[in-house]
């Protein structure tokens, strides 16, 4: 005679279910992973298991293997569980990311627990055990500090993005950095570029300054002030930390003010242009006449005659601009010549 006899295993802890599907249609959370005790030897996916919580996202299959080729198989089920937030936006970054998952963003394993990169990522979990995936989207957005949107100011400032750029267009133009120093007169209009194509709002600063100067009687003022004549004038910004981008004086180009001397002499009417960041000029009239040292001088014959000097006045000038007449009372000469 033969008896067949079979003795199965038992199991103490959280309810387990014989088939893939029913274990799917009862999963188990993070916060209450399940956790069983056998009273026989049991494999949990392939590893020995000894009852501890199971807390891995996917499908758990559970392997009781006995003699003569008796085999038991569960399955248990635990969702997946992440700090991370479906459809979410993040400023500057997403740190202390944890998942009982592998995670992928944007293709590329995450090899610490910080996504730094601004724009729109794809973070892609992926079971450890069982073909079981999910995918979230998310947004970093940038934070800007040290300047305020919309301000104007007129000293230097530096625009610092919080968070990992790809790049920043300034005035249209690619700038692959996260800071940028705006020390050229002007406004700026600053996009963020992120990946996956994302860019930011417009961000817009003005930067501006006055040209002042100050003239032989050290009278100070803004130049487009500036009326009187005088024999020199010192030009230069107000703050000296700003400028322009682009100088000319009298059709001469110049890289900044500095460049055109401490004193500015020429007589004339001097025409000072410049240009900021925009490209938008400004003209500034500048005018210096001469001075002369001695004797008074007169712009007509007339005034010159009716003024005339005596000799023993000694008249004299050192600037021949003007007019100017002796009344003769003596013969005289001068360099060897009869003078009349």
């Amino acid at each position: 005679y033969t008896y067949n006899i079979l003795k199965s295993e038992s199991y103490e802890g959280s309810t387990l279910y014989l088939d893939e599907e029913s274990a799917r249609l009862n999963p188990y959370s993070y916060e209450n992973a399940p956790s069983v005790t056998f009273n026989t030897q049991a494999k949990l996916d392939g590893a020995t298991y000894s009852g501890e919580t199971i807390k891995d996202y996917g499908l758990h299959e559970i392997v009781v293997t006995g003699i003569n080729g008796y085999v038991s198989k569960y399955y248990v089920f635990v969702n997946l569980y992440t700090s991370i937030e479906n459809n979410a936006t993040y400023l500057e970054k997403i740190e202390n990311i944890f998942a009982n998952a592998n995670i992928e963003v944007d293709g590329v394993a995450l090899t610490s627990d910080t996504i730094t990169k601004i724009g729109y990522h794809t973070i892609r979990f992926t079971s450890k055990v069982s073909e079981d995936a999910q995918n979230y989207n998310v947004l970093i957005k940038e934070t800007v500090s040290g300047i305020v949107d919309g301000e104007t100011y007129n000293d230097e400032k530096i625009l610092v993005v919080n968070g990992e750029p790809e790049k920043l267009i300034v005035n249209g133009q690619d700038i692959n950095a996260s800071s940028y120093a705006m020390n050229v007169v002007g406004t700026y209009e600053v996009k963020v570029v992120g990946t996956n194509g994302y860019v930011s709002r417009t961000y817009t600063y003005t930067q501006t300054t006055d040209i002042v100067f100050e003239d032989e009687q050290i009278n100070k003022g803004k130049l487009q002030d500036y009326q009187q004549s005088t024999s020199f004038v010192l030009i230069y910004e107000e703050n000296r930390l700003l400028r322009y981008a682009y100088y000319e004086l009298n059709g001469v180009e110049y890289s900044s003010l500095g460049d055109l001397g401490t004193k500015l002499y020429d007589v004339g009417n001097n025409i000072l242009k410049v240009r900021d960041v925009n490209g938008n000029e400004t003209t500034y009239n500048i005018p210096i006449v001469e001075t002369s040292f001695g004797r008074t001088l007169y712009s007509t014959e007339t005034e010159a005659r009716e003024n005339a000097y005596k000799y023993k006045a000694k008249a004299y000038a050192s600037f021949t601009s003007g007019f100017l007449t002796y009344e003769l009372n003596y013969d005289v000469t001068l360099d060897g010549e009869a003078y009349e």
